[in-house]
């Protein structure tokens, strides 16, 4: 910025009238106004730096003059913000008549700049360091502090969709009162003011934070509450579907219907159901490792101590191995979702599936409440996991067949 303006102060002519002889009352308003054109020709013209803050605003009022759109307000925004530029010719100008002036004209106070005017130099800088940490469209449009056309425009561009820690600067000029609702702040700024949040990447505390959608965000105390509220419940509404699933899925598998595949399967074999497992009997001396499901389906054999057994055990409850190539042996036909040797849950899938869908988009939807680092949301995501767990824990745990019940009695 400051060999810009060096070459600024070479290249820019003389102004045509100068703010300092505009001391008749009477023409004095028409006269500054004059003068701040002439100034502004020259500081945002082709031999200038139309690159600045105060230059896009001036492009952006167009031919509307009124408030922060007056010449005066704008020469204000081009050469208080800019460290270096208040020295510049057409700058100095101003600097004379209402900075350094012991009685400056009200014009001065009337007509003052944009509130929180953003500076060329530190928008071009929190640029650069947004587009370092994340790959945007924009960032196309400002690869250098020298290669960057339109500061102000570039970062209300990434601002409207990502509010990094960099926007604060943009956020706090766009929420004044009365910039985001005329020229020439209408167009760098979004129509909703104080509805922009920043992207705190660390734990912090705070109201003003998206929950999920861009509309949530709260923006007071009891609308913070709400949000909090929701999180503790959405966390209670997770575990106690997870429990649920766990429950259905107890009562589902121990009523699952096993296929008799008769001929299809070599005497002596039974296919087993996935979700059953191997269990020693508890009334047997022998432990005959034949599961509930095929002493329900096998025929039962006594041995000679009169302990029943799975039919294809030894006396040890011990189970031969399949025979080479034997249809027992060729276990991806278990997993087959139709055909002989299958009998597919199609019902009870669809449950499991319908059950793990509307988990999945509250779980992930709790996760991303979390992930905004807002202290509060934070813990009440957490405290609702908890409450949950304390309300509907025991229903997460499978219940066992009690010792010696009916799965082994003959």
């Amino acid at each position: 910025m400051l060999a810009s303006a060096l070459i600024l102060c070479l290249a820019l002519p003389v102004s045509a009238q100068r703010m300092s002889e505009c001391t008749d009352p009477q023409t004095r308003e028409e006269c500054l106004r004059k003068a701040s054109l002439a100034n502004l020709a020259g500081l945002c013209g082709t031999n200038g730096m139309p690159n600045m803050v105060g230059c896009a605003l001036q492009a952006a009022c167009a031919r509307n003059a009124e408030h922060y759109c007056h010449p005066m307000s704008l020469l204000a925004d081009v050469c208080l913000r800019d460290p270096g530029m208040i020295g510049m010719m057409g700058c100095s100008e101003y600097n004379r008549t209402c900075i350094a002036s012991p009685n400056p004209p009200k014009e001065c106070s009337e007509h003052g700049p944009l509130p929180y005017v953003l500076g060329t130099d530190r928008t071009t800088q929190n640029l650069l360091e947004m587009c370092r940490q994340m790959s945007m469209a924009a960032c196309s449009q400002c690869t250098s502090e020298m290669a960057c056309a339109n500061p102000l425009l570039t970062i209300s561009t990434v601002c409207k969709d990502h509010t990094m820690v960099q926007c604060a600067d943009w956020i706090a000029m766009c929420t004044a009162s009365g910039v985001a609702e005329e020229p020439p702040g209408l167009s760098f700024c979004p129509s909703i003011s104080g509805a922009l949040p920043l992207m705190q990447m660390y734990f912090h505390v705070g109201i003003r934070d998206f929950v999920l959608f861009k509309g949530w965000v709260p923006q007071t105390g009891g609308q913070y509450c709400l949000s909090l509220l929701f999180c503790l419940v959405l966390g209670i509404i997770v575990i106690w579907l997870k429990a649920f699933r766990a429950q259905w899925e107890e009562e589902h598998t121990r009523e699952y219907p096993l296929p008799r595949h008769g001929s299809h399967l070599q005497e002596g074999y039974r296919m087993e159901h996935p979700s059953t497992r191997p269990q020693p009997c508890p009334i047997c001396r022998a432990t005959a490792a034949c599961t509930c499901a095929e002493r329900l389906l096998a025929p039962v054999e006594k041995d000679p101590d009169g302990c029943g057994r799975c039919d294809g055990a030894d006396a040890g409850g011990r189970r031969a191995a399949p025979p080479r190539g034997s249809v027992r042996s060729q276990w991806w036909r278990r997993w087959a979702p139709s055909g002989r040797m299958s009998a597919f849950p199609w019902r009870e899938n669809a449950v499991r599936a319908a059950l793990v869908l509307v988990t999945a988009l509250l779980d992930y939807s709790l996760m991303l409440v979390v992930m905004t680092f807002n202290l509060g949301l934070f813990l009440a995501g957490c405290l609702g996991l908890a409450a949950g767990t304390f309300l509907f824990g025991h229903r997460m745990a499978r219940n066992r067949p009690a010792t010696g019940g009916a799965c082994c009695d003959d």
